[in-house]
């Protein structure tokens, strides 16, 4: 008795063991979201999975089971090899009904989210051109029938093989007088399988018409004219085929010569299913609309060109001319005009290696990346690059206690003004140190918490608040500066059943046994923000850019997310296998505290919509974030790229120009460092063409394909109340405006700037020429490429010239003012200054070609350009000679010098 009840224990232990591992992953998670006050997201995709599972799953079994259980009397009146009691018969159907469930539903049971969108659906207000449904019914119920579909139809296939199986087993099939027999009771069961099946087949058949609307081809997506006017007539056909096959089949029930019906019916749906759906689709296709495609493809096309112009926002785009001035003002090349104060010379590429060279200080502080926003000084706005100094767990000693206890944090930021660099090239920091010391003209910038515990690089946990002091900053004196965590987040340590489920969740025994942890002990989970925010939120798509904010004295970090489908119908997809996107959420982290905030920016979103009904309390209304957040939004550069290589095609909007794609664009390319690549959207302050006040705005123009001179930028505004604005600005097609590459070469071939870069590659050093920006201004284009030389021992980029080219002057200087005065100087030498003559000399007559030597009083604006030109290159010509010659004269020296040293090489 003693022996049963120990073994008795033993096993209700090792039961509770199990369920407890089991079980403690979701208790751990449970404790998590409950520390965010965000319970909701837990429950909702956990108890819709689970319905789906126990739902469908019991289902299934017991379709399975009962039909394998149909086969019981075979096994008992008919002749068989293999016996099986009713007993063995009904465990037997247990478990192949067990298996079968297990292989059928993790591939074909519909996702939790697809539930939760079907059950909560907004309509869109929208319909397609085909079926006149709502655009709501293809991204909100079709995927749901769809997985439903699927999932039926794998069941009945899988009980027409398993119970097939078992009535071979059972032997109830024979020949007899020359012909394969079924037992009747067999027949009988297989047969309503059968209809089952073909009904079934009807209902796919009839919604497998809906998933014509996104079926990408050659020259559209949807439908066009062969599957409006022969695969839908296809389809239907097919509903009516698979009904009356499954009717015919349920007649050989009935009938005598059930073969021949059975072989007959069977025989219809093949035909039908090869003539409707694989033979007459591409013979129409062939004879009767390759001729006439234009003519019979017009009104899909169009169906086309609006439903994806919609899906990617294009339709939101308004389109406004930008006029070039003939007669350009020198005036607008003021350092301090709106458009040209926050002229940009660094990029994040060369910079962050100088952030983490200077402003790093410790080998276990480092930066991950670089951000571009604004903030409003007493002098109007200032736009800064801004980077996290973030900590490096990797560069500390690899311990537990160093790891999870003691550095347990970044500290403070770096930022620099854009448009300036100190008197050796390095960026102009107006936050920098540690602990931060802020510029005086950015006071609102003092930090009460410069903490960093969420950040872009926390990939681990931490445990704070316990007997070992947490590493703050290091002190200049040498003594390390220490701290406790006061923040908001961490699940408490207290109790010994918090610290078991950590262990068994993180495989960490030392969260046992440790005598650092006491009672007020928190440990603080999912740190890095993409993964937080997409534990949160998994049905939302995150950029990969988050950015730091600087708002109310304290960090924040805002990422943008998206809703998206790929159920958009007539809609193109993007590469990245999406037809819809909306940028309807901004997220905002705080980098002490950990608490997620998310702030619904496009209301107006369906999708959007229907999350906010399964998460009530979850989505902010964007009038709810705190004003100084607002101040940082900006249009996220990744949804800008998605809807610029959607426009280079789908800016147009008329079916026949399309077609004929005369007149589809291309991103363009610049010389980036000594490669060409393509040309990457960029944030700057600008004042827009017919707007008084200067913006934060993300640009970036375009060429036509096969050129290299632009056509058009397009411009989205960041600022409230604008955001979100976008605007293309079209150049006159009659005149030639250059584009980047162009610039490019401009640059490459001024002779002033060839030299400095063949002296600078001479030396034990690198060019990298930086990014291009094209600035509109008054009427005019300006472009600006920054020059940086990068030792190759240091691998430290500093900021060398900045190029400016302006109408037909190319000037390279040291800094944005130096190089608009030298613009003005020119521009007012070609245009304005009368070129001198020797006196006597007769002028050239004005068909003539002007001379410099030629005296005139007052040439026309043409000839007196020609004639700077002229001069100009004569002067360049005189120059390289006279180069050359020095040259020459070197090398005769380096000779001479090699004669009488022997052995210099």
């Amino acid at each position: 008795m003693k022996k049963k009840v120990v073994f008795l224990l033993v096993l209700l232990l090792l039961a509770g063991m199990a369920l407890f591992f089991f079980f403690s992953h979701q208790l751990v998670t449970w404790l998590w979201y409950r520390s965010l006050n965000a319970l909701p997201q837990f429950w909702v995709p956990l108890l819709t999975k689970l319905g789906i599972r126990l739902g469908l799953g019991l289902f299934c079994f017991v379709f399975l089971f009962l039909n394998l259980r149909q086969t019981k009397r075979a096994f008992l009146e008919l002749q068989t090899e293999v016996k099986f009691t009713p007993q063995q018969h009904f465990m037997f159907s247990a478990v192949t009904a067990f298996v079968l469930t297990l292989f059928l539903l993790p591939g074909a049971a519909p996702d939790w989210t697809v539930v939760q969108q079907y059950l909560h659906r907004t309509a869109f207000g929208v319909t397609d051109p085909i079926f006149q449904l709502d655009l709501g019914f293809y991204l909100f119920v079709y995927p749901f029938y769809q997985r439903l579909i699927v999932t039926l139809l794998g069941l009945i296939i899988l009980t027409l093989l398993g119970v097939t199986l078992f009535y071979v087993v059972a032997q109830a099939y024979w020949y007899q007088d020359r012909k394969f027999q079924f037992w009747p009771r067999a027949r009988i069961h297989l047969t309503i399988l059968g209809v089952l099946f073909f009904l079934l087949k009807a209902a796919d058949y009839f919604l497998s018409r809906c998933g014509l609307l996104f079926e990408e081809k050659p020259l559209l997506t949807g439908v066009d004219y062969t599957t409006h006017h022969i695969r839908i007539f296809g389809y239907n056909i097919m509903v009516l085929i698979a009904v009356l096959t499954a009717l015919l089949l349920l007649l050989t029930l009935f009938k005598q010569r059930r073969h021949r019906l059975l072989i007959g019916s069977l025989g219809l749906w093949l035909c039908s299913l090869l003539l409707f759906l694989l033979v007459l689709p591409p013979l129409v296709e062939t004879v009767l609309v390759k001729p006439n495609q234009f003519i019979m493809e017009e009104p899909y096309l169009e169906h086309h060109l609006r439903f994806t112009r919609f899906g990617f926002g294009l339709d939101r785009i308004e389109v406004k001319p930008y006029t070039l001035v003939p007669e350009a003002d020198p005036s607008v090349l003021d350092p301090n005009h709106p458009s040209l104060a926050n002229l940009r010379i660094w990029d994040w590429r060369p910079l962050l290696p100088a952030y983490n060279q200077l402003q790093s200080f410790r080998s276990y502080y480092t930066f991950h990346d670089i951000d571009l926003d604004r903030y409003p000084t007493p002098r109007g706005q200032k736009q800064v690059m801004i980077a996290a100094r973030e900590l490096d767990p990797t560069k500390i000693d690899q311990n537990w206690l160093n790891r999870h206890l003691v550095y347990t944090h970044g500290y403070g930021l770096a930022m620099n003004a854009v448009n300036q660099a100190n008197n050796v090239g390095q960026p102009l920091f107006l936050v920098k140190d540690i602990p931060p010391v802020v510029d005086g003209s950015l006071p609102a910038l003092e930090l009460a918490h410069p903490q960093i515990y969420f950040g872009e690089g926390q990939d681990s946990y931490a445990i704070v608040r316990t007997r070992e002091k947490e590493f703050d900053y290091p002190a200049t004196g040498g003594e390390n500066v220490t701290t406790t965590y006061q923040g908001r987040d961490g699940i408490s340590l207290r109790r010994w059943l918090s610290r078991l489920l950590m262990a068994v969740e993180l495989g960490d025994r030392n969260l046992i046994l440790s005598g650092y942890i006491r009672e007020e002990s928190k440990i603080l989970l999912y740190r890095n923000i993409k993964e937080r925010v997409a534990k949160l939120a998994p049905f939302l798509i995150f950029d990969d850019d988050p950015y730091l904010v600087i708002a109310d004295n304290r960090l924040f970090w805002m990422i943008d997310a998206y809703t998206v489908s790929r159920h958009l119908p007539y809609a193109a997809k993007h590469a990245n296998g999406y037809n819809y996107i909306r940028n309807a959420v901004k997220v905002v982290v705080d980098a002490y505290h950990g608490t997620v905030d998310f702030y619904v920016v496009d209301p107006a979103d369906p999708i959007i919509q229907t999350w906010q009904k399964v998460f009530p309390r979850m989505f902010k209304a964007f009038t709810a974030m705190p004003a100084a957040l607002q101040e940082h939004i900006r249009y996220p550069e990744a949804l800008f790229t998605v809807q610029q290589e959607m426009l280079l095609s789908f800016h147009l909007t008329d079916a026949k120009a399309f077609y004929e794609k005369e007149d589809f664009w291309s991103l363009p390319t610049q010389i980036y460092a000594h490669r060409e690549e393509i040309l990457e959207p960029y944030y700057v302050t600008l004042v827009l063409p017919g707007e008084t006040q200067e913006e934060f705005l993300l640009m970036r123009p375009f060429t036509p394909r096969g050129k290299q001179n632009m056509i058009a930028w397009l411009v989205a505004r960041c600022d409230p109340p604008n955001y979100g604005q976008l605007i293309l600005y079209q150049l006159p097609k009659g005149t030639n405006t250059f584009g980047p590459m162009q610039i490019e070469a401009r640059i490459g071939q001024h002779p002033e700037i060839t030299e400095l870069i063949t002296l600078w590659s001479q030396s034990q050093s690198q060019l990298i020429r930086g990014n291009l920006l094209v600035i509109p201004i008054g009427g005019t284009i300006l472009y600006a490429e920054p020059f940086y030389i990068q030792s190759n021992q240091a691998q430290m980029p500093e900021f060398k010239k900045v190029v400016l080219v302006w109408q037909d002057q190319v000037v390279i200087a040291d800094n944005i003012e130096a190089a608009l005065r030298r613009l003005k100087e020119e521009k007012g030498n070609a245009l304005l200054t009368p070129v001198p003559t020797p006196a006597g000399e007769t002028p050239a007559p004005e068909t003539a070609t002007p001379s410099p030597e030629a005296k005139a009083p007052a040439l026309p604006a043409d000839e007196l350009f020609w004639a700077n030109l002229e001069r100009k290159l004569r002067e360049a010509e005189d120059k390289f000679q006279e180069a050359k010659e020095k040259l020459q004269e070197i090398q005769e020296l380096i000779e001479e010098a090699k004669k009488r040293t022997p052995g210099l090489n």
